[in-house]
């Protein structure tokens, strides 16, 4: 996994998140292969619910360009990997925000309060300074 000083693409802090958690269930030894990669210029963390599941698939997934922060073991799926992507990202690069749609079990929305609350223990592990 890359270390956080090594991260060029912003930071992002917990209180100032907007937009999705895209949860994606690992149900092969394959299933990076389905991910599209990272548009240029943008950042999606991703974590798992344990550091050997993380350990086990951060070189397939960074080398789409996702940012693997570790884990975060609060998760309803055991085997699942949790993408933060960035409204701006959703907003300005619509169909592959549809392709990341397609292969998530769930999409928690960050901007309803209710949602946002809920999955506050999830979201700690994106958490960059």
């Amino acid at each position: 996994m890359r270390e956080h000083a090594e991260k060029d693409r912003g930071s992002v802090r917990v209180n100032e998140l907007r937009g999705a958690l895209a949860r994606v269930v690992i149900d092969s030894e394959r299933w990076a292969e389905s991910l599209p990669p990272v548009p240029g210029g943008h950042r999606v963390t991703v974590a798992f619910p344990s550091d050997d599941l993380a350990a086990e698939h951060a070189e397939a997934i960074e080398l789409l360009g996702y940012d693997v922060v570790g884990a975060h073991e609060d998760s309803d799926e055991p085997e699942a990997a949790d993408f933060l992507v960035p409204e701006v990202l959703m907003e300005s690069h619509p169909a592959w925000w549809r392709a990341m749609t397609r292969l998530a079990a769930n999409v928690y929305v960050l901007q309803f309060g209710p949602v946002y609350a809920s999955m506050a223990r999830t979201l700690r592990v994106h958490e960059t300074t």
